[in-house]
């Protein structure tokens, strides 16, 4: 009778396992599945991880992420891996097999490479959306040509859209207004986790960069700022994050003796700038380059500090509510922030923060890319 109960036990745990398979099997299959491709790792990992660990909470959803990972270390939050950005034959490859072996209900290409790699994937039953987070050098008003370029890029991105029928969502009203489509979605940033604000401290005047360390960028305006404080002998700290160790020796061996002076801080790339941003009063981004809206900007607003950038798309949004200042030369920026008293400082801070809250804040962006994920119609 024992043997005869074991067995049936044996038996009914069989039969239960197997039901619970065929119901993993049934559900999975209805899952929508997003696959997003973007054509930078370090956008992947502090951007899209984010938004996929929200999303696949949201419902019966899942968020896969495509990027490319020149290095032997692995991100388990990252599906596919390849090896180059860009329009590649592997990549070509890689994805094709990726989408063909899972169905995917939207497929997000991220980027102008990525969009025009979209050319070369073979499929006609996902949903594509196309995300530009900037346009970048084709739009610098520096180009030689820069009308003939303009007219190409724009032609060759209608082209796109109309062959995979996609959905096109930029950044900023700037860059939809430069395109000039009659359909375009315009979602502020990528959204950025919101967290309890803290008032700031203000011991000792703290300003923070974090942005790669090119000319484009402001590195010039960076280095001369660092310059005037110590020239200067100012009680003002400056951390500056981002990797300079490829500049070339006139740059590098300047940073070299800038970190040398106690005040200045030159940290290199920093994956998680978070603690810097929190001891920090005023960002400064001298950015000469066309941006979605930079992620740093969106990171200090919703810290309170006080931005200084300059009228590029997407930094100018950053200072609409008269919490911080555009277009002023690293020694106007010095003049602003010892000049400010602290009453002054309290109303800037809480107005970046209130920006923050109404514009960028994820619980205001994130259900604007899925509301696209989900609804968009093929």
């Amino acid at each position: 009778m024992i043997i005869l109960n074991i067995k049936n036990m044996k038996f009914f745990i069989c039969v239960i396992n197997a039901i619970e398979k065929s119901l993993s099997y049934i559900l999975n299959l209805k899952k929508m599945k997003v696959l997003f491709i973007t054509n930078d790792l370090h956008d992947a990992l502090n951007s899209r991880v984010k938004f996929k660990n929200w999303f696949e909470k949201q419902n019966n959803y899942s968020f896969i992420i495509v990027a490319p990972a020149n290095t032997k270390n692995k991100f388990p939050e990252i599906s596919l891996t390849l090896n180059k950005r860009g329009v590649t034959f592997s990549n070509i490859i890689s994805v094709n097999k990726y989408v063909n072996d899972i169905h995917f209900d939207t497929i997000v290409f991220r980027g102008i490479e990525n969009i025009i790699l979209s050319l070369f994937v073979r499929n006609n039953k996902s949903k594509f959306i196309f995300l530009l987070t900037g346009l970048g050098r084709p739009f610098s008003d520096k180009l030689v040509l820069k009308k003939l370029i303009k007219k190409i890029y724009r032609n060759v991105l209608k082209f796109l859209i109309k062959v995979k029928n996609a959905k096109l969502i930029v950044q900023n009203i700037e860059d939809a207004n430069d395109l000039g489509f009659s359909n375009i979605d315009i979602i502020n940033g990528s959204g950025f986790p919101t967290k309890n604000y803290k008032k700031l401290e203000f011991n000792k005047p703290s300003i923070i960069t974090a942005s790669r360390l090119t000319k484009s960028k402001g590195l010039d305006d960076i280095i001369k700022l660092s310059e005037l404080i110590i020239k200067n002998k100012l009680n003002v700290f400056y951390y500056v994050l981002g990797d300079y160790s490829s500049l070339n020796r006139k740059y590098y061996n300047k940073i070299i003796d800038l970190n040398k002076h106690p005040n200045i801080n030159f940290l290199g790339f920093k994956n998680d700038i978070s603690p810097y941003v929190s001891k920090s009063n005023f960002a400064y981004y001298p950015t000469k380059y066309r941006e979605g809206v930079p992620r740093f900007l969106i990171e200090s607003l919703s810290n309170g500090l006080i931005l200084f950038t300059n009228s590029m798309p997407g930094c100018s949004l950053t200072v609409s509510n008269e919490n911080g200042f555009l277009d002023l030369s690293s020694s106007e920026v010095l003049n602003k922030i010892l000049n400010m008293d602290l009453k002054e400082i309290s109303m800037y801070s809480k107005k970046s923060r209130m920006l923050f809250e109404n514009v960028y804040a994820d619980k205001i962006v994130y259900p604007k890319y899925l509301n696209q994920m989900i609804n968009n119609e093929k």
